[in-house]
């Protein structure tokens, strides 16, 4: 357990500036690709005269030369898709990158030498306890930088920064039925309401001032609180508090009508949603790892996106990762059904 209650308001990811110089002279190639609606969207390659694209059905796709076409995320080649879904703005989108083991984190301005210009790039917070495989970098590059970086030696792989959605949750006795919860306490002979645990909401955030936040002697029981968004710690959204006291409310704003799974646990905020209700797959990888750092006992994770990865996906090696130290981790699942194909990552 901790004490007492932490909001710092600063995302806990550090920046790195990397001068690369623009190819102003470099051939360009364009393709327009329809966004759905009747719009068509520019994206411009630059100095990529290996690359090809077929057309498959109504989908534009990239086909990078073999050499490269391993170490690339095939969500990152479908044109159409990721203009569909505002994944290329601009002609930036964002990535997240897997390193070699031979390179070293520490100093990313020297980590590249492609001629795109590419600004920004951030390392997310990573455990002293995650595995090598788990250091990331992620950033917002030209769409043409993405196949650069792939003819590095320095990066292993790289995948699309997914962005998630929050998603709406079911009432609490679909979780816990009172009958069947009342035979597991008689059972065991004892009250089971969370007390001694820590559940870390990743969210868009609580409001700590909900009355259902506060144990009975009124400290709160939200004993920490951190943002990945760059936003502060409060839920602008509403779906972070919701979740929140589903998991573990007291119910006393309702009298005792509305009590959450476990009242008696404790709650780590770990902000990874805005407060327009999206995140990033790098803020998310971040809030886990930070979560299980500061002893987390369960990762309420209330979110989804569409775009599945495949089991080796940073998001999914992460949460793996955090099962491997003995946190339980809870993902939305089912909010899209009863169809096929509508358990989306990360469940």
């Amino acid at each position: 357990m901790h004490n007492g209650a932490q909001e710092p308001h600063e995302t806990s990811e550090t920046s790195a500036r990397l001068h690369l110089s623009p190819t102003d002279n470099a051939p360009k190639s364009v393709i327009r690709v329809s966004d759905g609606q009747n719009k068509t969207v520019t994206v411009i390659l630059e100095s990529q005269t290996s690359l090809t694209y077929v057309t498959a059905g109504l989908s534009t796709i990239i086909n990078p030369p073999p050499e490269i076409a391993d170490k690339i995320d095939a969500n990152l080649l479908n044109l159409t898709e990721l203009v569909t879904r505002g994944y290329i703005e601009n002609n930036q989108t964002n990535i997240i990158m897997a390193l070699s083991s031979q390179t070293c984190l520490g100093d990313a301005s020297y980590l590249f030498t492609p001629e795109n210009l590419l600004k920004d790039i951030r390392k997310p917070y990573t455990s002293e306890h995650a595995y090598y495989n788990m250091h990331f970098l992620s950033a917002k590059i030209p769409y043409s930088a993405v196949f650069d970086l792939a003819r590095t030696t320095q990066v292993n792989h790289i995948w699309l920064d997914r962005r998630f959605q929050a998603c709406l949750d079911q009432s609490v006795k679909l979780i816990k039925d009172p009958i069947e919860w009342a035979k597991t306490e008689s059972s065991f002979n004892r009250t089971i309401n969370g007390s001694g645990k820590d559940i870390a909401i990743l969210d868009t955030g609580i409001d700590q001032t909900h009355p259902d936040f506060s144990f009975p002697n009124g400290t709160s029981k939200i004993v920490e609180a951190i943002s990945f968004t760059g936003e502060s710690t409060g839920d602008g959204f509403g779906h972070g508090t919701h979740c929140a006291s589903i998991a573990a409310g007291t119910g006393a704003a309702s009298s005792g009508q509305y009590v959450g799974v476990a009242p008696g646990a404790a709650l780590l905020n770990v902000k990874v949603l805005n407060n327009q209700g999206e995140g990033l797959e790098s803020w998310v990888i971040s809030g886990i790892q930070w979560a299980v750092d500061h002893d987390a006992n369960v990762l309420g994770m209330n979110f989804g996106e569409s775009v599945s990865g495949d089991g080796t996906d940073p998001l999914s090696t992460t949460v793996n990762w955090a099962a491997q130290q003995g946190v339980v981790c809870v993902a939305a699942a089912g909010n899209s059904g009863p169809q096929m194909y509508t358990l989306t990552s990360p469940g």
